[in-house]
């Protein structure tokens, strides 16, 4: 069975979030019967544990510290080492075959090294639009890439230095796919790779003072790239 590395960000302050957490690593699980998922988890809450809220099966991280969405990837990187990273949000539900459906592709397609699927609830028309086809390369945000979950080889990941900490939360993914693409590694939506994203759900762990001042890394993203984001 080959071994790929998940990692999830998670904040189990109360039993909702847990059961939402429990339910995206429970649908993970059973997505695949040829892959074994590595999963570290990465706890925001320092009283889960003492909640209860425990997630078997997991590698978990607790850092005791602010929320930061890169710094918390990074403390988790260290701990990753198989060929294939998945960075998920824990606000998803995995259908079957996803991630088999994206190493498919890859198999046939060898330079695309990053990926992510489409949320079949909300996207059935994207599929009606490009009938046959696989996967649809390219770098534009919410559109190929989704930043609820990304799926990128360890060559990729090693080379381009990814999850940049000057970015806490807001443009990390436009970060991602920036630096990618000045790197000349493709990325590509998978058509029939299906994961279901709730929303907001992820966004809305943090308070809202947090989150508006995350809208001010526009310039940061500007200042590395030379490149104009609306704020």
């Amino acid at each position: 069975m080959i071994s790929v590395d998940v990692i999830m960000l998670s904040n189990s302050g109360n039993s909702e979030l847990y059961k939402m957490t429990t339910e995206a690593l429970d649908s993970l699980k059973a997505s695949e019967l040829d892959y074994n998922f590595d999963v570290k988890l990465v706890e925001s809450s320092d009283t889960a544990k003492d909640n209860g809220f425990i997630y078997p099966e997991t590698f978990t991280i607790v850092p005791y510290e602010p929320f930061h969405y890169n710094k918390f990837l990074n403390y988790a990187l260290k701990f990753c080492s198989h060929e294939w990273l998945v960075v998920v949000n824990n606000d998803v539900v995995f259908y079957p075959g996803w991630f088999s459906a994206m190493m498919s592709y890859h198999e046939n397609n060898p330079p695309v090294k990053s990926f992510s699927p489409i949320d079949p609830l909300y996207e059935e028309q994207l599929r009606k639009d490009h009938p046959g086809e696989k996967g649809l390369e390219g770098y534009e945000i919410r559109k190929h890439i989704k930043g609820w979950c990304i799926v990128s080889h360890k060559e990729l990941v090693k080379t381009c230095e990814l999850f940049d900490e000057t970015f806490s939360f807001w443009y990390q993914d436009d970060d991602y796919i920036e630096t990618i693409k000045r790197k000349k590694y493709k990325h590509a939506l998978i058509l029939d790779s299906f994961v279901h994203h709730f929303g907001s759900k992820s966004t809305e762990l943090f308070k809202e003072n947090t989150q508006q001042k995350t809208w001010d890394q526009a310039h940061v993203f500007n200042s590395k790239w030379g490149a104009a984001v609306n704020a």
